[in-house]
């Protein structure tokens, strides 16, 4: 993002570059890639919710409450502490819920599988946030080519598109726009769905599980006594 806006606003180069300062142009340019960074991830991620709810409603999972009480009837989950939050609506708290078990449990598998389960988590958010850069880049591309050919990042295009090329480069544009906007959604919401089945299905492996087996555990024991 930082990148596309220095692109599409050449005038802010002077602000953040300065060769006399090296260490200030790198602090400044950090600050600001997270900075941008996150704006991108927070508007990018209103963006593809908004989509999959409208635009992409048919190719788009179901909502998230929707969804999760789905899953949780399919797999063996019996906590009464999680039934409870599902039977007065808190899904999201059922699910806040299970990352927290998740995430105190000290197996070495489950430890694993939570690293999975956050990396999924990092690449939806990485989706979503590459939704705004791709929008501004667009926006730049296609004013640029009304107003100057030559400030395209193909410059030696410029010359063949001469005074033609609004006419060429902007559906061009639009089109690779709305295509990457979709693709980024749809992964996004694919990596949502993922990260909520393989969080269900951790905690039914490593949390659900033992607590089950604990009383024929203890029983088995007693026998032997």
């Amino acid at each position: 993002m930082f990148g596309v806006c220095l692109y599409a606003f050449p005038n802010m180069k002077p602000f953040f570059i300065h060769s006399s300062h090296i260490f200030l142009s790198v602090l400044l340019c950090v600050l600001f890639a997270y900075i941008f960074g996150l704006i991108c991830r927070i508007v990018g991620k209103r963006i593809s919710d908004w989509l999959c709810m409208n635009a992409m409603r048919n190719s788009c999972k179901k909502n998230f409450s929707t969804t999760f009480s789905n899953m949780l009837k399919a797999s063996s989950i019996e906590s009464s502490t999680i039934r409870t939050m599902i039977d007065n609506g808190q899904e999201m708290m059922a699910y806040s819920y299970m990352w927290m078990k998740l995430d105190s449990c000290s197996d070495a598998d489950c430890r694993n599988r939570f690293l999975y389960v956050s990396r999924i988590w990092v690449l939806r958010a990485i989706y979503e946030g590459l939704i705004v850069p791709v929008l501004l880049l667009a926006a730049s591309i296609c004013l640029k080519s009304c107003v100057s050919p030559k400030e395209l990042l193909w410059k030696d295009l410029s010359d063949i598109l001469n005074n033609h090329s609004g006419c060429i480069v902007i559906p061009i544009v639009v089109f690779l726009t709305c295509s990457f906007i979709y693709l980024l959604s749809k992964e996004a919401d694919h990596c949502n769905y993922t990260q909520l089945r393989e969080i269900i299905s951790a905690y039914s492996d490593f949390i659900e599980k033992p607590k089950q087996k604990e009383p024929h555990q203890i029983s088995y024991t007693t026998i032997l006594i």
